[in-house]
């Protein structure tokens, strides 16, 4: 964790793992207060199947999503695995975000062939906006397998979007 300047009247941090990380770095607990981020769900006036042809996916295929940063903190070759028993040969796996670590991006890849699910797996890019909305309105299940989630902005979207979303067991993502 950084050093905190002493002179302040309180601090605002966005959950309750964050508040207990600060509070361990010395900071008097009865000055960090939780207050989470807002989430705006996404628009619904989107034109729907537009992140699927993006991706050569058929309407009628089950599109499996994750939407974040691509590092290990993630848990997304976990993920991969998990996939990849999926009994569905018409699923497809498609993670959205920016590459945070090339060599976890590579690892990715990596578990991509040893699982044989090449053609059923997606790794576009970050993409933002109503790129972003296309996507989760498209989606039939949003995941968020993360080991740590200070706060899980795509689960909320998701959710505020109507769609089933699937939270790993680790952590806290409000």
């Amino acid at each position: 964790l950084h050093s905190f300047p002493t002179r302040r009247s309180s601090d605002l941090v966005s959950s309750e793992i964050e508040r207990v990380e600060v509070v361990s770095a010395g900071v008097d607990a009865s000055k960090v207060h939780v207050l989470p981020p807002p989430v705006i769900a996404p628009q619904m006036n989107h034109t729907r199947g537009r992140f699927r042809r993006l991706l050569g996916i058929s309407d009628q295929s089950a599109l499996i999503l994750f939407v974040g940063r691509i590092s290990r903190i993630k848990n997304l070759v976990s993920l991969v695995e998990a996939f990849s028993l999926l009994p569905s040969e018409g699923a497809h796996l498609a993670l959205v975000g920016p590459h945070e670590d090339a060599e976890y991006a590579e690892e990715l890849r990596r578990a991509v062939c040893t699982h044989s699910i090449d053609r059923r797996f997606h790794m576009p890019g970050a993409i933002f906006g109503a790129g972003k909305d296309e996507a989760i309105i498209d989606a039939t299940v949003c995941v968020l397998p993360s080991l740590s989630e200070n706060f899980g902005h795509f689960a909320w979207e998701a959710s505020g979007a109507g769609k089933v979303v699937v939270i790993g067991d680790r952590k806290s993502v409000v």
